[in-house]
Formats: structure tokens, C-alpha cells, sequence
């Protein structure tokens, strides 16, 4: 019997994903299940287009993604869509342990009578997130993470030294969430999907050349039209968002916190700005080569994603001026 294409399957769409430790996930049906959004692959094709989306952590690139595919006549769940977050998001332990350092911290925030979570809150709490995607241990490294976040939290206010936590051993033979993205990619690729790819760029490293390109040139039977979208919006107006997102995520029914530190966002705005400059400089110019690929595949879209409010306050400024003139002090 001929061997199975690891990357040619149906998807079995019946169950939802959960992953309880790393060696759950080592599965490319899973991971792509999660990116197919229990979808079928004939409904993800057949155009196809490889959109990639790029922005600061609660920019609001999904929203953002929905508007301009609409306006070219797509669907944006007609896609397969790849997000590391999505993955986060069903690991079984990550959700509890964010949890429980978020009562936990609370907790002692409300002792000292101090209600109000800080960016240094956030910070903490969003330093689970990397250990996740990152770690080969069974469970993620969650126990080593969680000990050391709860003696950070113990720490708040104290002069006291946090004791060094001795490292886990490490789990041999399995690939760390961020890694399994890329199998996820691949499967979406060689099974011609449209596909959505959400993340985040840095100056230093252009993503769109060294990850994503190498991936889509495996397939040599399918040219994708690829579009690259930076999402932008003001600082202020990111952070309000990341505040929102927080709390929606702790009313869950199965309550967690994705936390992203908001005083990181002008960190992030700038990279993925820089990124996004140097990738459409790179691939728009003589310069890119490829067997597959030309200059003239490659689109890209910059836009700024207002608040939900800006267009109502800006017809009300427009108002006030026909009626007093300069609203600068409105």
C-alpha cells in the first residue's frame, strides 16, 4: 500500500481541538483542522490567494482583513486561515494557568487595595505566552512557568529575592507549536487552500522571504496571488483594544487571558512598519528572483484601522465647524 501524502487528506471536521500536552498536537490533520475552521477544503478554494497580515498586536487586523477582501468580491472565512494564536488558544494548560496567575495576581491586588491591573501586570501575565509556543516539553514548560510567575507575583511590593527554579527536563521528539504553524502552512499550500497567514513582522528579519516563500514555492503546480496587508491604528487606540480583548477573554465561558503587554505597542508598530516597508521594497524590485514568482504576483495594501466611534465623532466635528468654525477645541 502506497504511503499517505502527510499533506493530502480530507479533514475530519466532526470534533473540536483541544490540546492537554505538546504530544496531543503533534498531528498536521489537528493543526490544520484549527486553520480550517472545521471547514471542508472544497470550501477553501479555488482561487487562489495567499493574503498575508501583518500588524501590531490588537491592531484589529481581522476586522481590517474582512473589509478589504470584501471589497474585492472574497469572503474572509473562505479561507484558510493561519494564526499561531489560534493555537495558543487550545492549549488545555495555557488557559488554566493564565487563570490562575490572573486570580492570583487580582487577589493580591485587591489585599492591598489596589484594584486597577497596571502594564506591569499585563507584562507578567504575558509571559506565558512564549514558553508555549515555544517549548518541547510535554506540557509545554507550563509547570516551571507557572512557579516562576507566582513567585514574581509573591515578589510585587516585597523586597524579597525570587529563588531560582530548576529547568524541566526536556522532552525529546516533539515540535514546539511554532514549528507546527509551518506543517500547518504546508498543508494549506499543497492542498491549494486560499489562506489567510496572521502575524507579525520585524525589521531585522524579513518573514515574507525566509518563512512563508520558501512554503508556498513546494507546490509548483498552483501560482498564488499574494497580498500583503499592514493593519495600522494609534498606540492609544491599540491599547484600548487590548484592554477589551482582555476582558472579553476573562468572560468566557472557559475563562483565560491572552495578555499582551501594552507597553510594547510602539515597539511593535515600528517593526512591523519596517518590516512591511522592506518586503514590498524587496519584492516589487528587479532584484527578487524565483522559478515560480514575479514582482508582478505581489500586492501591497497599507491601511489604518480607526475605532468603531471615529467616523460618527467625525461627522460630529464636521457638524460643530459649518456652525463655529475651527473645532480644535472641541
Amino acid at each position: 500500500m502506497a504511503e499517505r501524502d502527510p499533506y493530502k487528506y480530507r479533514l475530519n471536521t466532526t470534533e473540536p481541538v483541544v490540546f492537554k500536552t505538546l504530544k496531543n498536537a503533534q498531528n498536521v490533520e489537528a493543526i490544520a483542522k484549527i486553520f480550517a475552521n472545521n471547514k471542508p477544503n472544497y470550501k477553501l478554494k479555488p482561487n487562489p490567494y495567499f493574503v498575508i497580515v501583518v500588524g501590531a498586536p490588537g491592531v484589529g487586523k481581522t476586522k481590517k482583513t474582512q473589509q478589504i477582501l470584501k471589497k474585492m468580491g472574497m469572503e474572509y472565512n473562505d479561507f484558510y486561515n493561519i494564526s499561531l494564536d489560534s493555537l495558543v488558544e487550545r492549549v488545555e494548560p495555557y488557559r488554566k494557568v493564565t487563570k490562575r496567575l490572573y486570580n492570583t495576581l487580582k487577589a493580591k491586588k485587591e489585599r492591598s487595595e489596589e484594584h486597577n491591573m497596571t502594564e506591569k501586570n499585563y507584562a507578567l501575565l504575558s509571559e506565558v505566552y512564549l514558553p508555549t509556543i515555544m517549548s518541547k516539553n510535554i506540557n509545554f514548560s507550563l509547570n516551571a512557568t507557572e512557579k516562576a510567575k507566582i513567585n514574581k507575583i509573591a515578589a510585587i511590593g516585597d523586597a524579597t529575592v525570587e529563588e531560582p527554579l530548576k529547568k524541566e527536563k526536556v522532552e525529546t521528539g516533539l515540535t514546539h507549536l511554532n514549528e507546527l504553524r509551518s506543517e500547518g502552512l504546508k498543508y494549506g499550500v499543497m492542498n491549494e487552500l486560499n489562506i489567510i497567514y496572521d502575524t507579525t513582522l520585524v525589521s531585522k528579519k524579513d518573514k515574507v522571504k525566509e518563512d512563508i516563500m520558501p512554503i508556498l514555492e513546494m507546490n509548483k503546480n498552483v501560482k498564488y496571488k499574494i497580498i500583503v496587508i499592514l493593519v495600522t491604528a494609534e498606540a492609544r487606540n491599540i491599547q484600548n483594544r487590548i484592554k477589551g480583548r482582555h476582558k472579553k477573554m476573562l468572560e468566557e465561558k472557559d475563562p483565560y487571558i491572552r495578555a499582551i503587554n501594552p507597553h510594547l505597542t510602539d515597539m511593535f508598530i515600528k517593526q512591523n512598519k519596517e518590516g512591511f516597508d522592506n518586503a514590498k521594497k524587496y519584492f516589487t524590485s528587479d532584484e527578487y528572483e524565483s522559478e515560480i514568482y514575479t514582482k508582478d504576483d505581489f500586492k501591497f495594501i497599507e491601511e489604518s484601522n480607526p475605532p468603531n466611534n471615529y467616523n460618527k465623532n467625525n461627522n460630529y466635528r464636521r457638524t460643530l465647524k459649518r456652525f463655529f468654525g475651527n473645532t480644535n477645541n472641541f
